[in-house]
Formats: structure tokens, sequence, C-alpha cells
């Protein structure tokens, strides 16, 4: 996984973080995020759920509310966890909500 380490991976005192090594035999990225938006939107891995054949994964996904004004930043917002490895087929339940202004 190539990452732009430039661009999207910061700590939280916005200094730049070195992107860990990841061994793929070990552990599994489940990876959500909003795509290219401006200011107010947001997301995060709310539950994972192990079954006997999936993984079931919770994300809530904010947007600015409809009286909200939007920022003129261009973000990416994203997250990222990694769990034990696995070859279950991962499904998404995706959360809309809208945040208050």
């Amino acid at each position: 996984m190539k990452i732009d380490q430039e661009r999207l991976v910061h700590s939280p005192t916005g200094k730049l973080d070195v992107a860990p090594e990841i061994d793929f035999s070990r552990y599994t990225l489940i990876v959500v995020g909003t795509g290219a938006s401006t200011g107010g939107f947001g997301i995060a891995i709310q539950n994972i759920v192990e079954s006997s054949h999936t993984i079931r994964v919770s994300v809530l996904q904010k947007k600015p509310g409809r009286n909200c004004a939007g920022g003129a930043l261009s973000i990416s917002p994203f997250e990222v966890v990694s769990i034990p490895v696995t070859s279950k087929k991962v499904t998404f339940d995706v959360i809309n909500t809208e945040t208050t202004c």
C-alpha cells in the first residue's frame, strides 16, 4: 500500500508521522473514506463484528446540515483499523447523519 505521507499521514500535533509497516500475513486492514469533499464531512468506524462467515463493519458518515456553510478547504476524511488476518467477506453498514451548525 503506497501512502502519500506528505498529504495524508499526520499526527494530532500536525507533524508528519511515518506510516507503519504492515504485516499482511498477520493483519487485514479495514479502510473507510468519504472521498474528496469540503469541510464538515467526516467518517468513523463504529463497530466491527465477526460471525462464522463474515466481518460486518458499522460506519458513521457525517455531512454538514442543509443550513450549514461549507468550507472551501478540500479534505478526504478516512479511517483505517487493523484486524487479525481473515479471508472472510467484509460487509459495510453505513449510517449517514447530518451535523448541526
